[in-house]
């Protein structure tokens, strides 16, 4: 927990727009409509997430996971635990349909991976700490992702 996500995020991003750059003939043909809409949605779900977590109070930096000091279950975190992570997978999954590369089917899921692997295994085991019972039941009625 050391890279913070928006900066995982970021790195994906450069490297699709990259990868499209350096292999054009890796294209598989893009919509900028539909990537931009998606692009669009994804920083939607993610801001509004984050000002979620400023409205409760609590803290937004995922590499300290302790200091968190409110449970927030309302809003988009009633559908995903972890929305804004999954506002960075829809923007970079919209900067891949944009840009309409073959990377993204590399890239995305390695997003995925690294921010489950990485990120996400050890904030819920600080949430369960933290919150115990409560997250636990959150847990069960909420999936990871959607």
């Amino acid at each position: 927990m050391r890279i913070p996500p928006p900066l995982v995020a970021l790195i994906t991003i450069l490297l699709l727009l990259g990868s499209a750059y350096a292999w054009p003939g890796l294209s598989l043909g893009g919509s900028w409509i539909a990537g931009l809409v998606l692009v669009l949605l994804g920083l939607a779900l993610t801001i509004s997430s984050a000002r979620r977590f400023h409205r409760a109070g609590t803290t937004l930096n995922p590499i300290d996971v302790a200091q968190a000091s409110t449970l927030v279950t309302s809003g988009s975190f009633r559908y995903s635990r972890n929305p804004m992570y999954l506002g960075m997978a829809v923007v970079i999954t919209g900067t891949g349909i944009w840009t309409g590369h073959a990377a993204l089917l590399i890239l995305l899921p390695a997003f995925i991976l690294w921010i489950n692997r990485f990120q996400i295994a050890p904030e819920e085991a600080a949430m369960q700490q933290k919150f115990g019972q409560d997250y636990a039941d959150y847990c069960a009625r909420v999936r990871r992702w959607i």
